[in-house]
């Protein structure tokens, strides 16, 4: 059966800012402005700036979810949001190897049981001079699988 998006809660990590660390029990918001990154300071855009996040996915059916691919949707091409694996319990975003993975090659994830999570660490670059524009911090995650 396909995955369905009720199946998938995205979680925020337990440091500030969502720096790192444990899986908490806040939601990350499934909508509206800056739910992940904050706007980028008009000095970052001149100087440039690399700012990490991480999140975790979490199975919230009662089903086994596999063959689980993520990728990013990023209609901008001034900043950059790269993915990749962390662990439960790390802090530090800089030493996780990051990829660009689109639709057709997509980002392999673990089969998950009834309850697991899997962790996410984002990494958004945005390179020096890049000129301001308003609809920065736009992407989405995408997630495709199967429910069993």
């Amino acid at each position: 059966m396909p995955l369905l998006p009720s199946q998938i809660t995205f979680f925020a990590s337990a440091q500030p800012f969502s720096s790192g660390g444990v899986i908490t029990i806040q939601p990350v918001p499934e909508s509206g402005k800056n739910n992940l990154f904050q706007d980028t300071p008009w000095q970052s855009l001149e100087a440039g700036q690399v700012v990490y996040k991480k999140i975790f996915l979490k199975n919230s059916s009662t089903t086994v979810l596999s063959a689980l691919l993520v990728w990013l949707l990023q209609p901008t091409e001034q900043e950059v949001v790269s993915i990749g694996l962390g662990t439960p319990t790390d802090t530090d975003g800089t030493v996780v190897t990051y990829s660009n993975p689109t639709r057709d090659e997509g980002f392999a994830l673990p089969t998950m049981n009834p309850g697991d999570a899997v962790a996410i660490w984002l990494r958004k670059t945005t390179p020096p001079n890049t000129p301001a524009f308003v609809n920065n911090n736009l992407f989405q995650i995408a997630l495709t699988g199967t429910s069993t």
